[in-house]
């Protein structure tokens, strides 16, 4: 999309929230002021931000620290819980991938010989 936008096809962006349009406080001011540059404002619409206003890119940045933080805590977060249930024998394996079916009284099958690894 920046690109289509560096190449003059795009002239406003308009995205639900910081955290979707990146992940990392330091692109988000990088690809900001790239389409600040250009005339290309870009709308926040959950935190009302419009870039091309001069006084918001203070709170553009500690919104998107915001974001950042909130990214990894997540991403953290996931990995503890999948930790944690390896931990008490809860691993969650994808079924789909070895060409299981589901039978009707609810065990596994297995819809083809196993594949050797």
């Amino acid at each position: 999309m920046i690109e289509e936008c560096m190449a003059g096809r795009i002239n406003m962006v308009i995205t639900k929230s910081i955290s979707r349009f990146t992940r990392n406080t330091l692109d988000c001011l990088k690809y900001i002021r790239q389409l600040k540059d250009r005339n290309i404002p870009v709308l926040f619409e959950k935190e009302n931000i419009n870039t091309m206003v001069s006084k918001e890119e203070v709170l553009l940045t500690i919104m998107a620290s915001l974001a950042q933080q909130e990214s990894q805590s997540l991403s953290q977060n996931v990995k503890l819980g999948l930790q944690y249930r390896y931990q008490q024998g809860l691993v969650q394996v994808n079924h789909g991938s070895l060409d299981t079916q589901k039978m009707k009284k609810g065990g596994w099958s297995s819809s083809q010989k196993r594949r050797r690894l």
